[in-house]
């Protein structure tokens, strides 16, 4: 979208409103796209850079070793690794490019 008309892509849009989050942010409705609005033709819009937040990351993991020597120069080791040991989901930042019919969505 090149509403500046200066062949510059990922231009910013307007931001109406301070609160650009959906009352209950899922998967499917993170951000709102009433909150945003598309800039007048030959303008910039007044979003600032990285203004929005994604879902985050949460992730544990878990690992356990012992070693054991069985002769001088010999050693074996034990190890057991967990990973993602809550089964947390962890979904990408939602879309962003406001003429997206995924706009707010999570992408992936």
């Amino acid at each position: 979208m090149d509403n500046a008309l200066n062949n510059i892509g990922g231009q910013r849009a307007n931001q109406p409103t301070q609160d650009v989050y959906c009352a209950t942010q899922t998967i499917n409705c993170w951000m709102s796209s009433s909150a945003f609005a598309s800039p007048a033709s030959g303008t910039l819009g007044n979003q600032g850079i990285n203004t929005l937040r994604g879902p985050g990351y949460f992730d544990v993991d878990f690992a356990l070793s012992r070693r054991f020597t069985v002769r001088e120069k010999h050693t074996v080791e034990l190890r057991w690794e967990a990973f993602n040991v809550l089964n947390h989901p962890n979904f990408v930042n939602p879309t962003g490019a406001t003429n997206s019919s995924n706009f707010g969505k999570d992408s992936g």
